[in-house]
């Protein structure tokens, strides 16, 4: 044998006894505790990495329930697991636990994401239920805005057939459930006030109306005024309804007021809260009226609809100098003076006595912002038995 591999085999003797001795632990290292320490840095950097990654998904999980409006639920259950499952594992890894503590441990992570979640999912749905109703409420409130209405009345027809007509001009259909009118003024030929109330639908009634539809009413004043013609009248109608995709009732009201032309009535949308009384509004109720009926100022019966009212003699007050001469059969009468209530006075005067004694009609015409009297006098002549009239008209 030669030198050279007499050497290895010593060399290899030597190895052999070392590894022997060390496993005996003659050597350091030889009661394997490097072995051990190096294995419990390894777990403890393992937890280390599942903590700082349970963290990183529990901020992910945090932004993305602030910066998405409408976060996902099942989306962010996972993200909420996962974080949790990161957490469990950094502590299962990161310490020496008996089973029994392990048990424990995994419990209380259950637990943890099971009460985590559910919060969550409370804060989702209680979210959702308040975005749902301001919706609603926007959706009504853009109902009522858009809900317009209006008294239809043909000119020359009879104002007792009036109609309330009304348009749905919002983006959601409704149903209409009633329509109540309310009469807070209501003033006939002989100056009786009669306050009444009148509800047009019957029980369990209603009407569906499509957005941009519309929907009138038969004619109601008939029944809500006892049949007795009116002077003038201040209505207020009511509408109930609710959207059909709601179960919340709306109420709107609509206030009209009525006013006197030559042919008849006109139907004007007044403010509902205003406590104006436009029946006894003279400013609002010109040209008919200051009519005068027994020597006091009142307002008197304007003509009948569909009756057209013909002057025999129209008289026509200036607006500034003296004018508006007329004859009345053998009688002459003015000029008159501008702006003097005398004038205005003394033309009805005239009128009386061509009235009574040509049996003629007459007409005056008196221009708006001229000629104003604190009372006029319309004198009633003993023993008339003439039929025609006296009408004052303002323009």
């Amino acid at each position: 044998m030669s030198n050279s591999e007499e050497r290895k085999r010593i060399d290899g003797e030597v190895v052999r006894i070392l590894k022997k001795l060390q496993v005996a632990g003659m050597f350091p290292g030889g009661d394997g505790s490097e072995a051990k320490a190096a294995a419990t840095t390894a777990k403890r950097d393992t937890g280390k990495f599942y903590l700082f990654s349970g963290f990183c998904l529990s901020f992910a999980q945090w932004v993305y329930e602030v910066m998405e409006p409408d976060p996902n639920f099942i989306a962010g259950s996972c993200l909420l697991f996962f974080t949790i499952c990161f957490g469990l594992l950094a502590v299962l890894k990161g310490f020496s636990l008996g089973k029994q503590r392990k048990g424990i441990a995994i419990f209380v992570f259950v637990m943890l994401f099971v009460g985590i979640d559910l919060s969550w999912h409370h804060q989702i749905v209680d979210r959702a239920n308040a975005s749902r109703l301001k919706q609603e409420a926007l959706d009504r409130k853009d109902t009522a805005r858009h809900l317009k209405a209006e008294m239809d009345y043909q000119q020359d027809d009879d104002p007792m057939r009036s109609e309330f007509s009304y348009v749905n001009g919002g983006d959601s259909p409704i149903v209409v459930t009633d329509i109540c009118a309310l009469s807070k003024a209501f003033n006939a030929a002989e100056e009786i006030y009669l306050p009444g109330n009148l509800c047009m639908y019957s029980l369990g009634e209603s009407h569906h109306i499509r957005d941009g539809g519309d929907g009138q009413t038969e004619p109601f004043l008939e029944r809500l005024f006892s049949g007795i013609r009116f002077v003038c009248a201040d209505v207020t109608v009511s509408m109930t309804y609710h959207l059909e995709s709601q179960s919340t009732e709306e109420s709107k009201k609509f206030r009209f007021v009525s006013r006197w032309y030559p042919h008849g009535i006109r139907w004007v949308q007044q403010d509902v809260e205003s406590p104006q009384n436009f029946c006894q509004d003279k400013l609002f109720q010109k040209p008919f009226g200051n009519m005068i009926r027994n020597g006091k100022s009142t307002w008197g019966t304007p003509p009948i609809p569909g009756q057209t009212l013909t002057p025999d003699i129209t008289v026509t007050l200036p607006e500034s100098g003296n004018g508006a001469a007329w004859t009345c059969g053998a009688n002459k009468y003015g000029p008159y003076s501008a702006n003097d209530p005398t004038a205005l006075q003394q033309s009805i005067n005239n009128a009386e006595t061509c009235r009574f004694r040509a049996d003629k009609s007459v007409l005056i015409r008196v221009p708006l912002g001229h000629y104003s009297s604190n009372g006029l006098t319309l004198p009633q002549t003993a023993g008339d038995t003439s039929t025609k009239f006296i009408v004052i008209q303002y323009f």
